[in-house]
């Protein structure tokens, strides 16, 4: 049966099967093989051929190694070091049995193949994603398939439905900030009561040029190529009855500055969601997480999930609904009615001791 319990079940089963696909494939590519003694991060990039600016990324795959049981970690005079976990002489390296009574209320079993399959074909057998100068995760076709298989899995759509849900009660004038290949969009054609308006937004040409190909039933839909980390586009102050900002607010650099243009787009009484935002809060699947979104061409900045409540509350919005489950979480909050604005002008830059930078060109954490 589906519920918000199960939902978590199954985000953190789907993270054990890519985290074994990576251990899988640094088995193959003799990573832990390499881990006979403690070392640190440079030693295995060195040790490896790996690409120097790829030692963020090496970082992150040790902790998922770590995760599942292969390597373990410690601090060696300042330094954090890591070791393949010892095995048997005689022992074969065990292929991850996926727990399927987590998984079968969403998925069927082909699920966990598609992980495994998907992953290990995309760092390599032999790791080569770690030495090739320019390979990373983008958002254009070249990952089309992926991003489809993602972006419409049943737990993102479980997400995506309880935002659109409560949007469409609220009106039918729509913002769909970072609307990729147009699935929210869909769903907030269906569902509004009314035709709708809705303002599409995103800075890949890809995505929006798949977008425009989508059915929206009744509703007038106007695209925007835009990189919301330049801002949000003109809209009329409180002309808005919802925003949808799904699986994308952690790519925003400012995010309290966007939080204010969505306030001031919103009307008085209007619902911001923010869907599928990756956030910390100690959840099993956080070192999956940051592994992944180290690999992305773009930059992702990661806060606390209390945190991120927080910036919400202060720019002015009500929270009134919210489920955070690793990356499977959704916030729902209005602009009150009556509120004159946005109650600070907090920067970024306020946030710079608990922000995690994960992902871009130069794979740096900060």
């Amino acid at each position: 049966m589906k519920s918000q319990e199960s939902l978590f079940t199954a985000a953190i089963e789907s993270a054990h099967i890519f985290d074994n696909a990576v251990r899988e494939v640094s088995q193959t590519s003799g990573l832990l093989s390499a881990l006979t003694h403690f070392q640190t991060v440079d030693d295995v990039v060195r040790r490896l051929a790996f690409r120097a600016e790829r030692t963020e990324q090496v970082r992150h795959l040790l902790k998922v190694l770590v995760a599942t049981g292969a390597a373990e970690e410690r601090q060696i005079k300042g330094q954090t070091v890591y070791r393949a976990v010892k095995q048997p002489a005689t022992a074969l390296p065990e292929r991850y049995q996926p727990r399927y009574e987590n998984l079968t209320s969403w998925y069927g079993e082909g699920h966990a193949e598609l992980i495994r399959n998907g992953n290990k074909g995309m760092l390599g057998d032999d790791l080569s994603f770690m030495r090739s100068p320019d390979a990373a995760i983008a958002f254009n076709r070249d990952f089309e398939h992926a991003w489809r298989t993602n972006l419409q899995n049943p737990l993102y759509e479980f997400g995506r439905m309880i935002a659109v849900r409560e949007l469409a009660s609220r009106g039918h004038r729509f913002l769909d900030l970072a609307c990729g290949p147009g699935f929210g969009a869909m769903r907030l054609a269906e569902f509004s009561e009314q035709p709708a308006t809705i303002i599409c937004v995103d800075k890949s040409a890809d995505f929006l040029d798949i977008a425009r190909t989508n059915v929206y039933p009744q509703a007038t839909v106007t695209f925007i190529e835009r990189d919301l980390n330049t801002g949000l586009p003109p809209v009329v102050p409180g002309s808005i009855d919802g925003v949808l900002f799904n699986g994308a607010f952690h790519f925003m650099q400012d995010q309290p500055a966007r939080l204010r243009e969505i306030w001031q787009a919103l009307r008085p009484g209007g619902v911001f969601v923010l869907g599928h935002c990756f956030s910390y809060s100690g959840f099993a699947d956080e070192a999956m997480h940051d592994f992944y979104f180290s690999l992305l061409r773009d930059k992702a900045y990661v806060l606390p999930w209390a945190t991120l409540k927080d910036v919400v509350t202060e720019v002015g919005f009500s929270i009134f609904k919210e489920l955070h489950r690793g990356s499977h979480s959704y916030l729902i909050a209005e602009r009150p009615v009556g509120a004159v604005g946005p109650a600070i002008q907090t920067d970024f830059t306020d946030l710079a001791a608990q922000v995690k930078v994960l992902g871009g060109d130069a794979c740096q954490e900060q």
